[in-house]
């Protein structure tokens, strides 16, 4: 299931994590900050303190457990469940096309950000097929995750130290999703043009 290693000019397909990354953030303030204005206790407990509370300051091991499992664990178990396991039964029961949507909206119902979940996991789905090997994903997961840990990172200690954003914070920094977006839905989608499997998408064990 887990395939070979993928040819070396195949490589190139991990930079895919940039404009993911970017769509993230579109996504997370696309769909919260307009709950902000209606349910703000919601989006400051479920987003700003349970899930952006990545980095802390003052807690070395806490970070550093966070970072082995967001940068290594995450990505392994869950390209192996997604993208292995459900993209593969459930291509086998309802097809290809069917099997991609459905793990790939599982797979964006259990991550705080859906949207961008959604793109995310279409996008693993394309680099399995393509490469036929689940460790591109496993990989292009890794750097996308360590993109959120460093700038989450960087948020805590080269600002003002806090660990997560206010509300207010949160809604005064929309600029960020418009910027995610305009930067990152023009680079993968450069990406997608050019590296997009062939038509016709087959599995690498339809069995």
């Amino acid at each position: 299931m887990f395939g070979g290693r993928p040819a070396l000019s195949e490589w190139r397909l991990l930079g895919i994590a940039i404009p993911l990354f970017a769509l993230s953030l579109a996504g997370l303030w696309l769909t919260y900050l307009p709950l902000s204005f209606f349910a703000p206790q919601f989006v400051s407990d479920w987003v700003l303190n349970d899930q952006m509370a990545l980095i802390v300051p003052n807690a070395p091991v806490r970070n550093a457990l966070t970072v082995v499992e967001a940068v290594v664990l995450a990505p392994v178990v869950e390209e192996f469940l997604f993208r292995g396991l459900l993209l593969h039964r459930w291509a086998h029961r309802w097809g290809v096309r069917r099997g991609v949507l459905l793990s790939s909206a599982a797979f964006a119902v259990v991550h705080v950000e859906v949207l961008g979940g959604l793109v995310f996991a279409l996008v693993m789905a394309m680099l399995y097929v393509r490469t036929r090997s689940l460790w591109t994903p496993i990989l292009c997961h890794a750097a996308h995750n360590g993109l959120v840990v460093l700038v989450a990172a960087g948020g805590v200690f080269l600002g003002d130290g806090a660990s997560t954003p206010t509300l207010a914070q949160f809604q005064a920094e929309w600029w960020t999703g418009v910027l995610g977006f305009c930067l990152g839905a023009p680079l993968l989608w450069a990406y997608l043009r050019r590296y997009r499997p062939e038509p016709g998408w087959a599995l690498p064990y339809p069995g």
